[in-house]
């Protein structure tokens, strides 16, 4: 198939409404009443293996009925083989609140810049921008994908996209190592989210369900499968 041009172009279209400049996503066009619930960005990100605690709450009760903000983390089965890890962040909300939610792909890029090799995307601070601007907010899903290079890659790519056309002649050693690796598998991850990843989130966070209330998000190949 050859339409692979004609989808990263949609992507990029997609990004100029989904995100703000700066890499930091932009809540107030992504989550909206009866919007379209996809956002792409075309920013990059790489897999990055962290280490944190099991939950990091850091804003304090600004009364008795609020809730402080809280991120936790969840190792979740994908497939028989392995385990992935999922990072959700509670913006600080009442109690009895529910919120709109956003799966986001690449999670171990998504909430500090520590030992993030190519950016990090503040979507804490986002979700905190937003909410003192207006009062909305969204609970943030991260799904890392911080597996070894091709693993995300497969993760990421769909089958559907179709066979790749590359030149012999113009391929390096390298990208003819990768392209021997390369075996795309993103119907799997898409199971993954559904079935997993958002029944989990469903069942513990205060998010609201349903169409209008949730998107997703992602970049370079997160994008991709977003899209």
């Amino acid at each position: 198939m050859k339409k692979l041009a004609a989808i990263l172009l949609s992507m990029l279209c997609i990004t100029a409404a989904a995100c703000s400049s700066g890499g930091q996503t932009d809540l107030s066009s992504v989550v909206s009443d009866g919007s379209v619930n996809t956002a792409v960005s075309a920013t990059v990100s790489e897999e990055v293996s962290q280490e944190e605690t099991k939950t990091d709450s850091t804003v304090s009760k600004e009364d008795d009925n609020m809730i402080a903000e809280d991120l936790t983390v969840l190792d979740l089965p994908y497939g028989n083989d392995r385990t992935v890890k999922v990072r959700v962040y509670v913006p600080a909300h009442h109690e009895g609140e529910t919120l709109p939610v956003i799966y986001m792909t690449d999670g171990q890029n998504l909430f500090e810049d520590t030992t993030v090799r190519f950016g990090c995307w503040y979507t804490r601070e986002a979700v905190r921008a937003e909410q003192e601007k207006n009062g909305r907010g969204a609970v943030i899903v991260g799904i890392h994908n911080d597996g070894d290079e091709m693993q995300r890659t497969n993760d990421l790519t769909p089958a559907s996209i179709g066979e790749l056309n590359l030149s012999e002649e113009t391929m390096t050693n390298r990208a003819k190592e990768l392209y021997a690796m390369f075996h795309p598998a993103a119907e799997a991850f898409t199971e993954f989210v559904v079935n997993t990843v958002m029944p989990a989130v469903e069942q513990q966070f205060p998010v609201k369900t349903g169409r209008t209330n949730t998107a997703f998000c992602g970049s370079s190949s997160g994008g991709l499968e977003s899209f």
